[in-house]
Formats: structure tokens, sequence, C-alpha cells
């Protein structure tokens, strides 16, 4: 009887440290000290399998122990980080109540809600504030009770004053205008024989100039560090992400397992429009644009710039690459 006890509760000991890595999304952030060792094991005495450097963007897979966080490294594998040098950005969570109202102010008086949000759900959070989370569901921005949201990372997700909360505008994802020869396309019929000779090459071409033009639309919003709204702000990975989705392309949230995970790498000689470039020192990728031709690219710049277009010498940091997602 002692032993069937003995049993349950390394069950159920056993349960508890797996559930939250099935239940809870992961999360990202950016190293917050000069250099950063990744460990083959949660434990300082494990081996040294690489560094990260200050401001690198870290892909966390999941939590260790309240100490050690596991992540992606530059090469795809796991390893693990103290977490007080990781400064969480974003982090996914759950919704645990039903019918939980997404408001456009962080308050139950004086907001306007706009969508409803099931059990289940999954938000990516970007900050709290007075018991509220920011948070995107969906391609939509918006306040939710943090009683309702429950994250693995929910302590360390940062936090924003009251007063620097802008009151949300709510917008509605519609797709791009079709362009001319897209129009074509999609009413020329099945008999034509310009259609069926049409080459993948020349399909791709149409969605990149279809995908700059709808890109250009946001030219001189803001840039907002770790944002993802292509109205109210948004950074480089972000903007590049937030674009394709748009045009149905499903890519990483950040420049660094944008260059990683998606499409396949181009030389800068092929270069051709709607490619992702890839900018940054020593390898390390810290920035991302999309390529529009001539030598330019249409970017989420800095908070001085904004969404903007300049030439990839006028970037500021090393070219280091171009990946192919169209």
């Amino acid at each position: 009887m002692q032993l069937k006890k003995t049993l349950l509760a390394i069950g159920i000991a056993v349960t508890t440290m797996l559930v939250p890595s099935l239940v809870y999304g992961q999360a990202y952030g950016k190293v917050n000290v000069e250099t950063l060792n990744m460990r083959q094991e949660p434990n300082t005495k494990a081996t040294n399998v690489g560094q990260l450097n200050q401001k690198d963007e870290v892909q966390i897979i999941g939590r260790a122990n309240e100490e050690w966080l596991q992540v992606k490294g530059k090469d795809g594998k796991s390893a693990y980080v103290f977490s007080e040098y990781v400064s969480i950005e974003e982090a996914e969570g759950v919704i645990i109540g039903q019918g939980v109202r997404l408001r456009d102010y962080p308050a139950t008086t004086g907001s306007n809600v706009f969508d409803t949000l099931s059990k289940g759900d999954k938000v990516v959070i970007q900050y709290t504030v007075d018991g509220w989370c920011k948070v995107i569901h969906d391609g939509r921005e918006g306040f939710v009770s943090a009683e309702y949201v429950d994250s693995k990372f929910m302590d360390e997700i940062k936090s924003e004053s009251i007063s620097e909360v802008k009151r949300i505008v709510p917008t509605k994802v519609e797709a791009p205008a079709q362009t001319e020869s897209t129009a074509s396309k999609n009413n020329a019929s099945g008999s034509s024989s310009s259609n069926s000779n049409t080459k993948p090459v020349e399909s791709s071409e149409s969605l990149a100039d279809t995908i700059i033009e709808d890109a250009k639309q946001f030219l001189g919003n803001p840039y907002v560090y770790g944002g993802n709204s292509l109205t109210n702000g948004v950074d480089c990975s972000g903007f590049t992400q937030q674009i394709m989705k748009r045009h149905g392309i499903s890519i990483s949230r950040t420049s660094s397992s944008q260059y990683t995970n998606d499409g396949y790498k181009v030389s800068r000689d092929e270069l051709r429009k709607g490619d992702l470039v890839f900018f940054g020192y020593n390898g390390s990728i810290s920035h991302v644009g999309i390529y529009i031709g001539n030598g330019q690219m249409i970017h989420s710049g800095t908070s001085s710039t904004g969404i903007t277009i300049s030439s990839l010498e006028g970037v500021g940091k090393p070219y280091i690459g171009a990946k192919r997602v169209l």
C-alpha cells in the first residue's frame, strides 16, 4: 500500500512538471548583460555550448526552474541560460475564462468592448498594466483582465504605467486590393494558354509586388520595440511578420528565428523583391526588412524613422543574408 502511495505521489509530481510545457506556449526576450553563457544543462557546472551578446533576441522554449530558462540557440538546438539575464518582451498565454471581454482600454468603465475571447484561446501578452494584460489574439490587439489570462511567464512580463497607455483603435485586417496583373489572372478562363504557361517565379514576383505596395501604405507609422501593430507601432520583425501574415504567409516572430527557421537562403546576387534581408554584428541577427528592389528595403527602422525605405547600406548594421519565403 505504501509503495502504491509512493508511486502515485511520483506520478503526480511528474505530471505537475510536464503540464506547463504542454499548456503554456513560448516567449521571447532580449539579453540584458554583455555576454550570457548557454549551458547544456540547467546548472553552472554544465558544459558551455555558446554565448549570447547583449540585446540578442532569444526564443524561449520553456522554464527548467525559477533560475533557468530553456532557449533555442542560433543553431536550432536547445540550451539553458540564467533567467535574470533575459528580459522577457512577449509571452504566449491562454485565456482561462469564458466570454472574456477584449477592450480598447484597461478599465471596466470608460472602455469599449469590441470582441470576446473563449476559454482556451491563445494570446500573446505584450505587457501588464494595473491588473490588465495588453494582448494580441488572431491579429487583434486589446486589453483583458489579468485574472483571466494564465502564462508561465506572467510575473516577468514587463509592466507599463497607465499614464503611458493609449486607447486602441480597433482595426480589421482586410485583404489587399488586387493589382491589375492579379485581377487579370483571377478573371482569366481555364482555357487560357498564358495561364497554363505561367512560371512559379512570375507568380511569386506578382505576389511580391502586391506585398510591397501593401507595406508602403504603412510608411511613417511608428517603430515600437516589441510592437505588433502596423498602425500603432511595430518593431522590425513584427513588421515583416504582420505584412506577410496579411498575405497568408506565416513566419516566425523574431528576426533571428525568421533567419533560422523560415524560407530558404539566397545569395545577395540573387535577391528578388519580397525577400527578407537580415543585418547584425558578428553573425548575430538583430534587424530584418523586406527587399523592394534596386538595392532598397522597407522596414521598421528606429524610433526616429519609424517604418521607412532605405538602402541596404543605410541600415547602419552589416548585411548578413537573405531568406526567400514567397
